[in-house]
């Protein structure tokens, strides 16, 4: 009997230095799955949440340029919008015609600029066309009317399974 558990001990310990070896060699705990069942399922869990993750945080990135972008247009729009006001009141003071045409042909190019900012895209989408981002939110028709096609319903990004921001906004709500 002393022998046969001295066989068994030295199984049991062969086995373990097996394991210890294939450990070292590999540099993983983990070999397969039968190594620790229990490790395995943490494993798997570890490598969903650092996926997940990876996806939330390309969301966010995508989303920040976007934001970016647009932040980028409405400031520039507001500066327009600025200067069309100094040149209305420049154009109340002014009693020259010619003055008066030079000024009307700068607000005619400043317009220009404003509706090229209201149709901005950023990858492929316009920013100003709330959901219908394939849709040029601004047509000038050839009377200079300008109509607004985009929809007035929001775009929003899913950021994470209970967050969405909005991206894409309505250009009606904005520039009209």
């Amino acid at each position: 009997q002393l022998v046969s558990q001295t066989i068994r001990s030295a199984q049991l310990h062969g086995a373990r230095m097996s394991v210890y070896q294939n450990q070292t060699t590999t540099g993983l705990k983990l070999n397969k799955p039968s190594d620790d069942p229990a490790g395995t399922k943490a494993l798997i869990g570890v490598h969903a949440s650092i996926s997940r993750m990876k996806t939330e945080l390309a969301n966010i990135t995508a989303t920040r340029q976007r934001l970016g972008v647009a932040n980028s247009q409405l400031l520039e729009s507001q500066q327009i919008m600025v200067k069309v006001q100094d040149i209305v009141l420049q154009a109340r003071q002014s009693v020259e015609p010619t003055e008066r045409q030079a000024l009307a042909q700068e607000i005619a190019g400043l317009r220009e600029r404003l509706i090229g900012l209201a149709n901005t895209r950023h990858n492929g989408e316009y920013l100003f066309a709330g959901a219908a981002s394939n849709v040029q939110p601004f047509e000038v028709a050839d009377d200079g009317t300008v109509t607004y096609a985009g929809d007035s319903v929001r775009g929003a990004t899913q950021i994470r399974p209970t967050t969405r921001i909005d991206v894409l906004y309505s250009g009606a709500e904005i520039f009209m």
